[in-house]
């Protein structure tokens, strides 16, 4: 739960600076950096943008 809200909060950033594409390595190391006791995988994290941009209706680029 507390991931989804870390990388929503980086999407939303992310589309108010302009809309620049969020990859799944800069993710992971957003989420890792906000959540440092929190073990967080790269299957997760790519996993939770999946579903994000499902619900945001956004382009995915693979």
């Amino acid at each position: 739960r507390n991931v989804r809200r870390v990388l929503l909060g980086l999407v939303y950033n992310r589309t108010l600076k302009g809309g620049e594409p969020v990859g799944v390595a800069e993710a992971h190391a957003f989420v890792s950096g906000k959540l440092p006791d929190q073990t967080v995988s790269r299957q997760e994290v790519a996993s939770i943008l999946g579903h994000l941009a499902a619900e945001l209706d956004a382009d995915v680029t693979v």
